[in-house]
Protein backbone atom coordinates (compact mmCIF):
# COMPACT_ATOMS: atom_id res chain seq x y z
CA UNK A 1 0.00 0.00 0.00
CA UNK A 2 1.10 3.59 -0.92
CA UNK A 3 2.22 6.26 1.80
CA UNK A 4 -0.52 8.00 0.01
CA UNK A 5 -2.87 5.35 0.54
CA UNK A 6 -1.84 4.86 4.40
CA UNK A 7 -2.15 8.58 4.72
CA UNK A 8 -5.44 8.74 3.52
CA UNK A 9 -7.00 6.07 5.39
CA UNK A 10 -5.06 7.27 9.11
CA UNK A 11 -6.76 10.90 7.92
CA UNK A 12 -10.08 9.20 7.58
CA UNK A 13 -9.97 6.77 10.47
CA UNK A 14 -8.90 9.85 12.56
CA UNK A 15 -11.63 11.98 11.85
CA UNK A 16 -14.58 10.28 12.26
CA UNK A 17 -12.81 9.09 15.63
CA UNK A 18 -12.82 12.40 16.38
CA UNK A 19 -16.26 13.11 14.85
CA UNK A 20 -17.84 10.02 17.42
CA UNK A 21 -16.16 11.82 20.56
CA UNK A 22 -17.36 14.89 19.55
CA UNK A 23 -21.14 13.67 19.22
CA UNK A 24 -20.56 11.85 22.46
CA UNK A 25 -19.34 14.89 24.14
CA UNK A 26 -22.17 17.05 23.04
CA UNK A 27 -24.91 14.39 24.07
CA UNK A 28 -23.33 14.69 27.75
CA UNK A 29 -23.37 18.48 27.54
CA UNK A 30 -27.19 18.19 26.02
CA UNK A 31 -28.40 16.06 28.87
CA UNK A 32 -26.28 18.39 31.62
CA UNK A 33 -28.11 21.44 30.03
CA UNK A 34 -24.68 23.03 29.24
CA UNK A 35 -22.69 24.74 26.10
CA UNK A 36 -23.09 22.22 23.10
CA UNK A 37 -21.24 21.98 20.15
CA UNK A 38 -22.89 23.90 17.13
CA UNK A 39 -24.37 21.68 14.42
CA UNK A 40 -22.02 23.47 11.59
CA UNK A 41 -19.04 22.57 13.67
CA UNK A 42 -20.19 19.10 13.50
CA UNK A 43 -21.00 19.28 9.66
CA UNK A 44 -17.78 20.61 9.15
CA UNK A 45 -15.96 17.38 10.90
CA UNK A 46 -18.59 15.22 8.62
CA UNK A 47 -17.42 16.93 5.27
CA UNK A 48 -13.73 16.60 6.36
CA UNK A 49 -14.21 12.87 6.43
CA UNK A 50 -15.92 12.49 9.60
CA UNK A 51 -19.74 11.13 8.67
CA UNK A 52 -19.16 7.97 9.22
CA UNK A 53 -18.39 8.04 12.64
CA UNK A 54 -21.58 10.63 13.10
CA UNK A 55 -23.40 8.03 11.83
CA UNK A 56 -22.52 4.99 13.87
CA UNK A 57 -22.35 7.69 16.71
CA UNK A 58 -26.14 8.89 16.33
CA UNK A 59 -26.91 5.27 16.45
CA UNK A 60 -24.89 3.86 18.94
CA UNK A 61 -25.46 6.85 21.48
CA UNK A 62 -29.26 7.98 19.92
CA UNK A 63 -28.38 11.56 19.36
CA UNK A 64 -29.45 13.69 16.61
CA UNK A 65 -31.70 11.18 15.44
CA UNK A 66 -34.44 14.01 15.30
CA UNK A 67 -32.81 16.05 12.86
CA UNK A 68 -33.77 14.89 9.08
CA UNK A 69 -30.65 16.61 8.28
CA UNK A 70 -28.63 14.81 10.12
CA UNK A 71 -30.54 11.39 9.87
CA UNK A 72 -30.51 11.75 5.94
CA UNK A 73 -27.56 13.71 5.50
CA UNK A 74 -24.78 11.52 7.47
CA UNK A 75 -25.59 8.29 6.19
CA UNK A 76 -25.56 9.78 2.37
CA UNK A 77 -22.20 11.73 2.65
CA UNK A 78 -20.89 8.16 4.39
CA UNK A 79 -21.59 6.34 1.46
CA UNK A 80 -20.07 9.32 -0.94
CA UNK A 81 -17.39 8.79 1.47
CA UNK A 82 -16.47 5.32 1.21
CA UNK A 83 -16.65 5.19 -2.36
CA UNK A 84 -14.62 8.13 -2.98
CA UNK A 85 -12.11 6.57 -0.41
CA UNK A 86 -12.63 3.39 -2.11
CA UNK A 87 -11.77 4.50 -5.41
CA UNK A 88 -8.72 6.77 -4.10
CA UNK A 89 -6.86 4.12 -2.27
CA UNK A 90 -7.77 1.48 -5.12
CA UNK A 91 -5.91 3.60 -7.94
CA UNK A 92 -2.69 4.15 -5.26
CA UNK A 93 -2.71 0.65 -4.28
CA UNK A 94 -2.55 -1.09 -7.86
Amino acid sequence: MSLTSRFLLIFWAGMNILQFVLFAYDKRMAISQQSRIPEKWLWRIAWMGGAFGAWIAMEVLRHKTQHKAFVVGMPWLSLVQIAVLTTIVGRFFL
